[in-house]
């Protein structure tokens, strides 16, 4: 049962000999329908406060909400990111593995090259010194004949010339 103050105020109690002083009773009524009007008064600013702060704790969970789905796409774009940036780098390093492999060919082929060029040089270096020595010989003979023609008196014939 719901009482009002209207009702308080409206409240009739009938009267006996030996009761209750009827303006006491009906100035506590009043006083008790006044203190019912500022608790019902107090009741609907509560309402309406606690209506209000429903419907900012609705925005917030909606603002939550869109944060944390933010978030998951944040979380969601790092780890492609992340993915890619692996992809690539596997890449980079396949690369690179593979130019360093072809640079050490070419440079293996590079020093073959290089030392049969030096063996060659050398057999060529050899080859002159060995005919470097047959005509320093044959000069050398050469000159000898012609002194040992000088000494004996014999005159000189240019025979190897």
């Amino acid at each position: 049962m719901n009482i009002t103050p209207l009702d308080i105020r409206k409240q009739e109690f009938r009267r006996k000999m030996r009761g209750y002083d009827p303006e006491e009773v009906h100035g506590f009524l009043d006083r008790v329908a006044v203190a019912l009007e500022e608790a019902n008064a107090a009741v609907s600013t509560l309402e309406e406060h606690m209506k209000v702060a429903e419907g900012r704790l609705g925005h917030y969970r909606l603002i939550e909400q869109n944060l944390q789905d933010a978030a998951l796409t944040v979380q969601k774009s790092l780890d492609e990111t992340k993915r890619l940036a692996e992809k690539e780098a596997e890449l980079i390093i396949r690369e690179a593995h593979s130019r360093a492999e072809k640079e050490a060919a070419s440079l293996q082929d590079r020093i073959q090259q290089l030392q049969s060029d030096i063996a060659t040089l050398s057999m060529q270096r050899t080859n002159f010194l060995v005919r470097l020595r047959a005509v320093v010989r044959s000069q050398g003979d050469l000159i000898e004949a012609m002194e040992l023609e000088a000494s004996l008196g014999k005159p000189h014939t240019d025979r190897n010339l």
